[in-house]
């Protein structure tokens, strides 16, 4: 092997190895107590999280909280949102994406289900 055959499967085990470091680290997780509290909007009643659960109408969801290149990211594990309706739960559907608002976060946004508009859950109480 030459040294420049050599030099370029170097030069590819490393990108390949930077590659699979990215996509294989996960993002560093946050405390979950970062969002305990009660959140409320009119179209769906309150939102309680506490220390990982996630109480919507009496179900339990729980979630974990990490920090992307967006912010704050809460990571429920079953769908969540909402719409003029109400709280909208779906354990077969991918998880959805929820953004606290503010540090320490005095909402959370939250997506509207099909062509519902986003919602802002406003914090009512801090546990």
């Amino acid at each position: 092997m030459t040294g420049r055959a050599l030099g370029s499967l170097v030069i590819a085990s490393l990108v390949a190895a930077g590659c699979i470091y990215i996509v294989a680290t996960p993002q560093p997780q946050l405390p979950v107590e970062t969002v305990n509290g009660t959140y409320h909007n009119a179209c769906c009643g309150d939102w309680t999280f506490h220390d990982g659960r996630l109480t919507i109408d009496g179900q339990d969801i729980s979630y974990v909280i990490e920090k992307d290149k967006s912010g704050v990211a809460i990571h429920p594990s079953a769908y969540v949102g909402a719409s003029e309706r109400g709280s909208v739960i779906q354990r077969n559907r991918s998880p959805s994406l929820l953004r606290p608002i503010g540090d320490p976060p005095d909402a959370i946004w939250v997506h509207g289900f099909g062509k519902a508009a986003d919602y802002r859950f406003d914090r009512i109480e801090k546990e």
